[in-house]
């Protein structure tokens, strides 16, 4: 569901007015209520791939990046203290 709000809110944001000001408060909220229930949201962009963290979604070549690092979350993971609830979605340097 949060994924979802995120997306809407990036589409949202182009057009701008109070539906975008409702929809941060919403956004907002909901955060709110998944860190005072321990969640937490996690972006591994640029750490090494770890299977048991992120989901490999794809691997591509990059320049200048050590091949199984990280370099594109797709969808950020998420964590309730150290177990994974859903692990990051990732695209991977080849």
């Amino acid at each position: 569901m949060l994924d979802n709000l995120e997306r809407a809110l990036e589409l949202a944001a182009e057009a701008g007015g109070t539906l975008l000001d409702g929809m941060r408060l919403v956004h907002a909220d909901l955060v709110g209520v998944l860190q005072r229930s321990g969640v937490q949201g996690f972006d591994p962009t640029g750490e090494p791939f770890d299977p048991t963290l992120h989901e490999a979604l794809s691997t591509r070549p990059q320049d200048g990046v050590h091949p199984g690092t990280v370099v594109e979350v797709v969808e950020k993971g998420y964590r309730l203290n150290d177990v994974i609830l859903r692990p990051a979605r990732v695209v991977v340097s080849q």
